[in-house]
């Protein structure tokens, strides 16, 4: 959920397998909120710090992990996406807690 003024502005979905790990789930989260992110930016052309929040203490070391690992390929997908948000829209400031 992305929260703006206290209010939810959107939030987004999706199923995930059985199969996957703690660590794809917290990964997989991570990329769906930097989606609506994306889509908040875009919408309301917002500046200043934006948060992301995760009760995994392991989720934003594990993001920002870009070593050989299992969950390697989401962690370099992460960063590109990150580095395309923070490039188009200059203003923001993010924090991941």
């Amino acid at each position: 959920m992305l929260y703006y003024r206290k209010v939810e502005w959107g939030h987004t979905e999706q199923v995930l397998g059985r199969k996957l790990t703690q660590a794809d789930i917290d990964l997989e989260v991570f990329q769906l909120a930097l989606l609506l992110l994306e889509d908040f930016a875009k919408e309301t052309q917002y500046t200043g710090e934006v948060q992301l929040l995760t009760d995994s203490p392991s989720a934003p070391q594990q993001l920002l992990d870009f070593g050989q690992h299992a969950t390697q390929h989401a962690s370099l997908t992460a960063a590109w996406k990150i580095d395309a948000l923070l490039t188009d829209h200059p203003q923001l400031v993010l924090k991941i807690q």
